[in-house]
C-alpha cells in the first residue's frame, strides 16, 4: 500500500483537477491498476505491482 500512498501524494501535487480526497484516491487506484505511473518521468517508484 506504500505505492498507493505515494501515488495519492503525487496526484495531490500534480493533478489540479482532482479537488476532493475521494477523487484523488479513485484516480490513484486507476493509475495503480493500469500501471500508468511507470510512464511518469518524475515519479520515483518504477516497480511493477502484480495483482
Amino acid at each position: 500500500m506504500e505505492l498507493l500512498e505515494n501515488l495519492k501524494e503525487y496526484c495531490r501535487i500534480h493533478c489540479a483537477w482532482l479537488r476532493k480526497e475521494e477523487e484523488i484516491e479513485e484516480y490513484a487506484i486507476d493509475v495503480l491498476c493500469g500501471r500508468c505511473y511507470r510512464y511518469w518521468k518524475d515519479f520515483e517508484i518504477k516497480e511493477i505491482v502484480w495483482m
